[in-house]
């Protein structure tokens, strides 16, 4: 695309008049043209496309990262999954087996400074707190598939 086409088109992006596909047009000829003309260098920085050299910080992260984004989202949310699993099966083998060091145990909670003694009570502030975390794990599982589907939707770049 020559240079007065790229700028008529990038006008019409910030007049909001293109369509999906002039702006994939518009951001293949925008990535080819970077770094040589500011009308260009500015429409990727509002498209989201500004690249710059990464700092040595950001440097060592990616190079410390195993995996690649989304494999890495997905063991970081597997992750929070299995431990919050892990502690719901630990409380309720803990809170159903009699005999096995809960009767023995101390047992008492904290809420509002307050103490709670009595082991019914304290058992159903574990198993609300217990629902509370498994409640948000699925809502928030539910967010990120969501995020996920979205932002795949909107950088469609197989059309390019």
């Amino acid at each position: 695309m020559d240079k007065e086409s790229l700028h008529r088109l990038i006008e019409r992006y910030y007049d909001a008049d293109t369509t999906a596909q002039e702006e994939r047009m518009l951001l293949k000829a925008a990535l080819e043209s970077e770094g040589k003309d500011p009308m260009v260098d500015e429409v990727l920085a509002v498209m989201g496309y500004a690249r710059r050299k990464p700092s040595p910080e950001m440097e060592m992260k990616a190079s410390m990262k195993r995996g690649g984004g989304r494999r890495s989202v997905w063991l970081r949310v597997g992750s929070a999954a299995a431990s919050v699993a892990a502690v719901v099966a630990v409380g309720f083998m803990l809170m159903r087996s009699p005999g096995v060091g809960v009767e023995a145990a101390e047992c008492y909670a904290y809420v509002d400074g307050i103490r709670i003694e009595n082991r019914n009570d304290v058992a159903s502030l574990v198993n609300r707190q217990l629902s509370e975390l498994a409640n948000a794990e699925e809502s928030v599982n539910e967010v990120i598939t969501e995020d996920f589907s979205d932002m795949s939707e909107a950088f469609n770049f197989d059309e390019l």
